[in-house]
């Protein structure tokens, strides 16, 4: 007996076997996997934080960052959960790495400021001033390195 073909309900197309298909846990509603694929892109990248169901018919169900972890691209992946993370702390709690050429966010309860008052490295990969600091065991960011890590690269050249 053949396998009973299943319709997606964002392309309508008919001929998807159930393993081609993602089905909503909370509401049950099926759709393909590229179609979800497409409709988590798309929701992530307008900054939605909590992706609702793509039957926008009455239904008020939530696609769960878990449920859908499999189907997602690592950069995708990457960029709803840091807007996950981002959301579940209080606005007030939110702070960024200074360095305009990274941005990461970080908890202030979770960066303690140094007897010196300067605050812990941003250790995220790309960032040089923290790398530098890595590299050089400084366990914070003094200004300097932030400001003028050419300054630093050349001291350590030469």
């Amino acid at each position: 007996m053949p396998a009973e073909e299943k319709t997606c309900g964002i392309c309508f197309d008919t001929d998807f076997k159930a393993e081609q298909m993602f089905c909503v846990a909370s509401c049950g509603h099926e759709f393909c996997v590229e179609c979800v694929k497409r409709h988590i892109e798309v929701r992530v990248f307008e900054g939605d934080v909590h992706i609702r169901c793509p039957c926008y018919y009455h239904c008020k169900s939530n696609l769960t960052f878990e449920s859908c972890v499999h189907l997602l691209t690592p950069k995708l992946r990457a960029i709803w959960k840091q807007s996950l993370e981002e959301e579940s702390l209080p606005a007030i709690e939110r702070v960024y790495c200074p360095n305009p050429k990274c941005s990461t966010l970080m908890s202030k309860t979770r960066l303690s400021k140094q007897e010196d008052g300067s605050m812990r490295c941003c250790l995220n990969a790309g960032n040089l001033s923290a790398s530098i600091a890595k590299f050089l065991g400084i366990k914070t960011c003094p200004a300097r390195i932030t400001r003028d890590c050419v300054q630093i690269l050349q001291k350590m050249l030469c």
